[in-house]
Protein backbone atom coordinates (compact mmCIF):
# COMPACT_ATOMS: atom_id res chain seq x y z
CA UNK A 1 0.00 0.00 0.00
CA UNK A 2 1.24 3.38 -0.97
CA UNK A 3 1.79 6.14 2.06
CA UNK A 4 0.57 9.65 2.04
CA UNK A 5 3.52 12.01 2.61
CA UNK A 6 2.82 14.89 5.19
CA UNK A 7 0.90 15.16 8.49
CA UNK A 8 -3.24 15.03 8.89
CA UNK A 9 -4.11 18.97 9.76
CA UNK A 10 -3.12 18.64 13.89
CA UNK A 11 -6.16 19.92 15.33
CA UNK A 12 -7.78 19.78 18.99
CA UNK A 13 -9.61 16.16 18.12
CA UNK A 14 -6.05 14.49 17.62
CA UNK A 15 -4.32 16.36 20.29
CA UNK A 16 -7.39 15.05 23.00
CA UNK A 17 -8.02 11.64 22.14
CA UNK A 18 -4.49 10.59 21.35
CA UNK A 19 -2.58 10.48 24.77
CA UNK A 20 -5.32 7.99 26.36
CA UNK A 21 -5.33 6.13 23.03
CA UNK A 22 -1.86 5.39 23.36
CA UNK A 23 -1.99 4.41 27.17
CA UNK A 24 -4.69 2.08 26.38
CA UNK A 25 -2.80 0.52 23.20
CA UNK A 26 -0.13 -0.09 25.84
CA UNK A 27 -1.59 -1.58 28.35
CA UNK A 28 -3.63 -3.82 26.20
CA UNK A 29 -1.13 -4.72 23.66
CA UNK A 30 1.46 -6.46 26.20
CA UNK A 31 1.36 -4.09 29.00
CA UNK A 32 4.62 -2.52 27.40
CA UNK A 33 6.19 0.40 29.87
CA UNK A 34 7.20 4.19 28.35
CA UNK A 35 10.39 3.12 28.27
CA UNK A 36 10.24 -0.34 26.86
CA UNK A 37 8.00 1.53 24.11
CA UNK A 38 10.60 4.26 23.41
CA UNK A 39 13.37 1.79 23.16
CA UNK A 40 11.29 -0.11 20.35
CA UNK A 41 10.48 3.01 18.50
CA UNK A 42 14.08 4.95 18.01
CA UNK A 43 13.63 7.50 21.10
CA UNK A 44 15.59 8.31 24.06
CA UNK A 45 13.75 6.65 26.98
CA UNK A 46 15.46 8.99 29.48
CA UNK A 47 14.10 12.24 27.20
CA UNK A 48 10.26 11.05 28.57
CA UNK A 49 9.37 11.05 25.11
CA UNK A 50 6.31 8.82 25.39
CA UNK A 51 5.30 10.25 28.66
CA UNK A 52 4.68 13.82 25.89
CA UNK A 53 2.76 11.93 23.50
CA UNK A 54 0.28 10.09 26.44
CA UNK A 55 0.03 13.85 28.40
CA UNK A 56 -2.75 16.14 27.19
CA UNK A 57 -1.00 19.21 28.34
CA UNK A 58 2.23 18.54 26.12
CA UNK A 59 -0.26 18.54 23.09
CA UNK A 60 1.76 16.58 21.40
CA UNK A 61 1.36 14.28 18.80
CA UNK A 62 4.33 11.95 17.52
CA UNK A 63 6.17 12.06 14.08
CA UNK A 64 4.53 9.84 11.20
CA UNK A 65 7.80 7.69 11.39
CA UNK A 66 7.18 6.79 15.39
CA UNK A 67 3.72 6.24 15.06
CA UNK A 68 4.18 3.90 11.96
CA UNK A 69 7.06 2.45 14.69
CA UNK A 70 4.24 2.40 17.90
CA UNK A 71 1.54 0.70 15.45
CA UNK A 72 4.34 -2.02 14.66
CA UNK A 73 5.42 -2.57 18.13
CA UNK A 74 2.12 -2.81 19.60
CA UNK A 75 1.56 -5.56 15.71
CA UNK A 76 -1.67 -3.31 14.63
CA UNK A 77 -2.99 -4.07 11.41
CA UNK A 78 -6.14 -3.25 8.93
CA UNK A 79 -8.71 -0.63 9.90
CA UNK A 80 -6.78 -0.80 14.10
CA UNK A 81 -3.73 0.33 12.71
CA UNK A 82 -4.71 3.01 10.29
CA UNK A 83 -7.22 4.32 13.19
CA UNK A 84 -3.91 4.32 15.26
CA UNK A 85 -1.74 6.27 12.98
CA UNK A 86 -5.12 8.96 12.36
CA UNK A 87 -5.40 9.64 15.94
CA UNK A 88 -1.62 10.01 16.32
CA UNK A 89 -2.35 13.02 13.39
CA UNK A 90 -1.14 11.34 10.40
CA UNK A 91 -2.46 9.56 7.07
CA UNK A 92 -2.73 5.87 7.39
CA UNK A 93 -1.89 3.69 4.36
CA UNK A 94 -4.22 4.25 1.80
CA UNK A 95 -7.53 3.38 2.18
CA UNK A 96 -11.02 3.31 4.74
CA UNK A 97 -11.01 3.37 8.01
CA UNK A 98 -14.39 1.86 9.79
CA UNK A 99 -15.33 2.39 13.32
CA UNK A 100 -18.73 0.92 14.59
CA UNK A 101 -19.85 0.28 11.26
CA UNK A 102 -19.63 4.38 10.17
CA UNK A 103 -16.81 5.24 7.43
CA UNK A 104 -14.75 7.93 9.44
CA UNK A 105 -11.99 8.22 6.88
CA UNK A 106 -11.42 7.17 3.26
CA UNK A 107 -9.41 8.46 0.84
CA UNK A 108 -6.48 7.32 -1.94
CA UNK A 109 -3.22 9.14 -3.55
CA UNK A 110 -3.09 10.93 -6.39
CA UNK A 111 -0.07 10.66 -8.95
CA UNK A 112 1.72 13.16 -6.85
CA UNK A 113 0.96 10.92 -3.71
CA UNK A 114 -1.02 13.92 -2.33
CA UNK A 115 -4.30 12.27 -0.23
CA UNK A 116 -7.55 13.06 -1.89
CA UNK A 117 -9.97 12.15 1.20
CA UNK A 118 -13.23 11.04 0.34
CA UNK A 119 -15.09 11.09 3.71
CA UNK A 120 -13.41 12.59 6.85
CA UNK A 121 -16.02 12.06 10.09
CA UNK A 122 -15.15 13.80 13.71
CA UNK A 123 -14.03 11.10 16.32
CA UNK A 124 -14.94 13.61 18.88
CA UNK A 125 -17.46 12.28 21.45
Amino acid sequence: MAKAKGPVQQNTVAVRIFPGYLKMMRETHGNISQMELALMVGLDPGYNSITKYESKAAGTLPAREHAVSMADAFELEGTERAQFILAAGHHPDEGTVVIDGVVVYDFELAANEAPIIHAMSSLAA
